[in-house]
């Protein structure tokens, strides 16, 4: 049944399938999010960043069963290069000798 509804808003818009996605999987790619940044706010702007992604790249979902693992693998990707950057902005600290 998903699969036959997504699959006529696809070929009506993209961004209604999208709408959809997001209203199914939105919580479930935010936890991802927030489970590897433990930061709200970081984890709020993976999760548009993972939808904005998905919306990219929408053609690429052959199978829609497996929307959900794709969009959280995507937000996994994503709060792994946000961890990334930020580890390239704090500067290490050398511990100087007593």
């Amino acid at each position: 049944m998903i699969a036959r509804l997504l699959e006529f808003f696809r070929e009506k818009s993209k961004a209604q399938p999208l709408e959809l996605l997001f209203d199914w999987f939105g919580q479930r790619v935010y936890r991802a999010a927030n489970f590897i940044l433990n930061d709200h706010h970081l984890a709020e702007e993976v999760t548009q960043e993972t939808f904005l992604a998905a919306y990219k790249h929408l053609d690429q979902l052959k199978d829609i069963h497996k929307a959900e693992a794709w969009l959280v693998r995507i937000a996994i990707n994503e709060a792994c290069d946000v961890l990334r950057e930020r580890k390239k902005l704090v500067p290490e600290v050398s511990e100087k000798p007593a």
